[in-house]
């Protein structure tokens, strides 16, 4: 079986999450890893990535990203519903680049079929902010939006997911992309993947695959006896705009610059990145996070009408 990780990169807004993603991951996770760069300036700085060595093995994959006028930030969610085109591996672990390992991430590759999704914190359908956010896609899926008001379902969060190809992931992200083509929007693919799930032989993994440094501290932290977090996700800069956040990351990110791991420290444009400016936050108070999007859920297939 052909394993791997894959990441996508359009731009360079996250360049410095995506170098500390890859560094912490290659502690727990030797295998080889591909990121599929969406433009010019991504295809440069993922070049510089795959030389060194330190990061490998690594492999950059080429797609051609088209932001769609009028549409922001919601082109780079549709965009990523076509990452099961992008992947050059029969199972595929797929961690959005700002992530931090912090385990073993075995889990996140599917058995047989199934596909693997990870929960946002313990919300469901029963969310209050969940329930707001799918509501308007009445509009154009009636069905799916009536069943999830109707039944507690995991909150869905895509930055952590797992899939087989040559199984009925196929149809599912065919299903996913076609889903979020009709309302382009800010975290489109998240939503549209909310309402699709159940209708897919779905395996949804607890939130110590997708922690939030800002709503599950108090079960995953460090001063948390027992807690076992794979993988954290720092959605909306968490990483940086949290206290929490920056105990977590800026240690692994120092290592990275100290290192130059990546050309990190030659070649990441500050202005350019976010992450990279994290200092000015230090004095903050936490910032307000507009991703504010347990136990492992076993789902099963159910019936999809047209």
């Amino acid at each position: 079986m052909n394993d791997g990780v894959l990441y996508i990169n359009i731009g360079l807004k996250h360049a410095t999450h995506l170098v500390v993603s890859l560094w912490t991951l290659r502690r727990h996770w030797r295998g080889p890893v591909a990121i599929a760069a969406g433009c010019d300036a991504s295809r440069a700085f993922v070049d510089r990535l795959v030389a060194d060595k330190r990061l490998g093995p690594l492999q950059r994959v080429d797609f051609d990203y088209q932001k769609q006028a009028g549409k922001r930030s919601g082109s780079v969610y549709l965009a990523k519903t076509s990452m099961a085109r992008f992947t050059p591996f029969d199972r595929t672990a797929f961690l959005d680049a700002d992530t931090f390992v912090a385990g073993p991430i075995d889990d996140v590759f599917p058995q047989d079929a199934e596909i693997r999704l990870t929960q946002f914190c313990q919300w469901t359908t029963r969310t209050a902010k969940i329930r707001r956010r799918i509501a308007p896609w009445a509009e154009v899926c009636p069905d799916e939006v009536q069943w999830s008001l109707d039944h507690e379902y995991p909150a869905i969060n895509t930055g952590v997911m797992g899939w087989r190809l040559g199984t009925i992931s196929d149809h599912f992200h065919l299903d996913w992309a076609g889903t979020t083509a009709k309302r382009v929007c800010f975290i489109c693919d998240e939503l549209a993947a909310q309402l699709i799930a159940p209708y897919y032989p779905c395996q949804v993994l607890d939130d110590r695959w997708n922690a939030s440094p800002k709503f599950a501290w108090e079960r995953h932290g460090f001063d948390t006896p027992g807690a076992d977090p794979r993988i954290w996700h720092g959605h909306g800069f968490k990483f940086v705009k949290s206290a929490n956040g920056r105990r977590l990351w800026v240690p692994a990110y120092e290592e990275a610059l100290s290192l130059n791991v990546g050309g990190i420290a030659e070649h990441v444009p500050i202005g350019a990145d976010k992450a990279a400016k994290w200092r000015k936050y230090e004095t903050l108070p936490d910032q307000p996070d507009e991703d504010d999007a347990g136990e492992e859920v076993a789902v099963t297939q159910k019936g999809r009408t047209a």
